[in-house]
């Protein structure tokens, strides 16, 4: 069930399934890397088996049914990791899984096979998992992220938020990523802070001094401390530069004192 979070003065109440939704935000906490679940082969797995040194995570959850919502944030989420041009399993890890426990691995399959494509790695299925679990796994997983959803029996769909969640290697909250659609710079800044800047090339990770997450927009910002601190000690050797070519020159310059010892 699609959840569009938008509110009209004397607009009638929310239907009960939506009142259910809600993210309560932990960031600095950890998941629990070992709970069971099936990837889209059929296999059984840890969550923690697609965390690694070095490669930090962007994780999402939803549900492969879902008639709208779902497959916009997975569109959204694809479209940015192809513009940010790293690759997944090397420089970072993606991992979907879904929030309903009757959802069989041959459906994330088919899901997968799909987003991969547009992701332009149709064969990397191990670089991007889907994957499906028991309602224990998903309860577990869904409340150590703070994402609270509803099941609404009578159409068979779920309500929830649209969001993407970052993690670190060690599977640590590091930014809750809203929307739908996510820049492939959200994505980078995201997923250097969440990496600890290991990752990235060594300009990208100059940028990262720029830019901070501002809590109470939820996005990333032009950051004038960080500029200042990042690109201080390059500053100072340009002007030291100039300051000293303008010095050779006027010793050049001046004209030499006999009585000066050479």
């Amino acid at each position: 069930m699609a959840l569009l979070l938008a509110a009209a003065g004397g607009a009638a109440p929310a239907p009960p399934v939506v009142q259910k939704v809600a993210i309560d935000e932990r960031l600095g906490s950890s998941i629990p890397l070992d709970l069971p679940f099936r990837d889209a082969t059929g296999k059984s797995v840890r969550l923690g088996d697609y965390f690694a040194p070095g490669r930090p995570v962007v994780l999402a959850l939803v549900y492969y049914h879902c008639p709208m919502l779902c497959s916009l944030l997975l569109q959204g989420m694809t479209r940015g990791l192809r513009d940010l041009g790293w690759a997944a399993g090397k420089d970072y890890e993606a991992v979907t899984v879904s929030v309903d426990p009757t959802e069989t691995p041959a459906l994330a399959a088919e899901k997968q096979g799909g987003y991969l494509q547009s992701l332009g790695a149709p064969d990397a299925r191990a670089a991007w998992p889907f994957l499906v679990g028991p309602a224990s796994s998903i309860t577990a997983l869904a409340e150590a992220l703070g994402f609270r959803y509803g099941y609404d029996a009578a159409t068979k769909t779920y309500a929830h938020g649209a969001l993407l969640f970052v993690l670190s290697p060690s599977g640590r909250i590091c930014r809750y990523l809203y929307g739908i659609e996510f820049s492939a710079k959200t994505f980078r800044l995201a997923l250097l802070e969440a990496g600890e800047g290991k990752i990235g090339a060594s300009l990208e990770r100059i940028v990262l001094c720029c830019y901070h997450y501002d809590p109470a927009s939820r996005r990333y910002g032009f950051y004038v401390y960080g500029f200042l601190r990042g690109g201080g000690a390059l500053v100072l050797a340009l002007l030291s530069l100039v300051m000293g070519r303008y010095w050779l020159r006027d010793l050049r310059r001046r004209p030499r004192d006999p009585g000066r010892p050479v």
